[in-house]
């Protein structure tokens, strides 16, 4: 029987922490699925380190293991939560996968063309450059019309997070500008074993014991304006000690102007006092403090699959989730979770106060066999698409 060998390229997904988890998620469970079951398939991670001064062989590749890799916050965080043990380096990817005998190649963002010499499968994260215009330039919207049209023509399966962006391509697109399936990835389970004691994590971070949380980069879209004034408006209706946590880092390339603009609004409402900005911090504390949070919040205007990453998180740890009732969160068939109406200041502000004044006495957070059983299925679907494509 055949061994076929499933090729991840897993570098624009460590480009940020969202796309770092859910790499690692769909990496994993494609690796446990290849373990556990009668598919006689290897799965490898692809990493692209064009520009840098790392010397590749002739054969195209250099393998790593996993205690040598030396990269930024996101990717060492991918590389811990990671069941992989080697990570293969390139710069060309084409005779990286012809010298590994790659059979197909996983989710790429990036079109690889026609004649890319073995099957390829893309990945769409959303089309906000449509919904959104003003958040881009000129030159991103055209850049991400072109590719998606490219990836679309040229790739033999797209996959996405979500129903909401499936119809955004049967939106936006024609039959005859889609020349292969689209296929929706289920969202994939954590099972959490707390390693930090979340009283140290409060007294290192100076949090209060009562606290939100919010788990994104700040990017315009993801609106921590609209929480600051929702949490603002809570704050003045209650007398409570109650922080607002945010991780995530503090950048938006489409505007540099973004984070001095919230610091203002914070400082405006007079609220300093009980703002967290934590920044990136490592995952097995983020993951603690998303854990025994009063709620987590996901206000954005736009998502390519259900909640994000931060939601699915806070899911399989039975923690409440106060999202917007944007489509790709409607979607959303797991957690404990409500939903307020996007970018309304007094409808968050309403579902702040149910979240913190409605205990919950009896947490469920997902059990180990349960995660397991959810992340085999996605990994052998995951798999299987790939293989059929050969």
């Amino acid at each position: 029987m055949k061994e076929y060998t499933i090729g991840f390229p897993i570098g624009y997904f460590n480009g940020w922490m969202g796309g770092s988890v859910l790499a690692s998620n769909f990496t994993n469970a494609a690796l446990q699925a290849s373990k556990n079951c009668t598919l006689n398939v290897k799965n490898i991670l692809l990493y692209d380190v064009s520009g840098s001064d790392i010397s590749i062989p002739e054969c195209g590749y250099l393998v790593v293991g996993r205690n040598q890799i030396n990269g930024g916050a996101i990717l060492r965080e991918f590389i811990i939560s990671s069941l992989y043990d080697d990570l293969y380096l390139y710069k060309n990817l084409r005779i990286a996968c012809l010298s590994l005998n790659v059979d197909v190649l996983g989710p790429s963002y990036h079109d690889l063309g026609n004649d890319f010499p073995i099957p390829w499968s893309a990945y769409i994260p959303d089309f906000q450059h449509r919904h959104y215009p003003r958040f881009f330039s000129e030159a991103d919207i055209s850049s991400r019309n072109q590719m998606f049209s490219a990836i679309l023509r040229n790739s033999n399966v797209v996959f996405v997070n979500s129903l909401s962006v499936i119809n955004d391509i049967n939106k936006f697109y024609s039959l005859s500008e889609i020349n292969q399936s689209i296929k929706k990835l289920p969202e994939a389970r954590h099972f959490f074993e707390e390693s930090e004691d979340v009283e140290d994590l409060l007294d290192e971070f100076k949090i209060s014991r009562n606290y939100f949380i919010v788990c994104s980069q700040q990017w315009m879209h993801k609106k921590h304006d609209t929480v600051i004034l929702a949490f603002s408006d809570f704050l003045s209706r209650f007398n409570v000690e109650c922080d607002l946590v945010i991780t995530g880092e503090l950048i938006d390339y489409r505007n540099p102007k973004l984070n001095a603009e919230i610091q203002e609004l914070i400082n405006k409402h007079k609220i300093n006092h009980r703002v967290r900005y934590l920044g990136l911090i490592e995952r097995n504390k983020q993951l603690c403090l998303i854990s025994n949070a009063k709620s987590l919040i996901q206000a954005s205007l736009i998502e390519g699959g259900p909640g994000a990453s931060g939601v699915l998180e806070a899911a399989s740890m039975d923690t409440k989730i106060i999202a917007s009732d944007i489509p790709a969160n409607l979607e959303m068939s797991f957690g404990r979770h409500t939903f307020f109406r996007s970018e309304n200041i007094e409808s968050l502000s309403k579902a702040m106060q149910i979240a913190y004044f409605s205990e919950v006495k009896n947490k469920n957070p997902i059990l180990k066999i349960e995660a397991d059983g959810v992340n085999m299925s996605l990994g052998l679907q995951l798999n299987r698409i790939l293989i059929s494509q050969t």
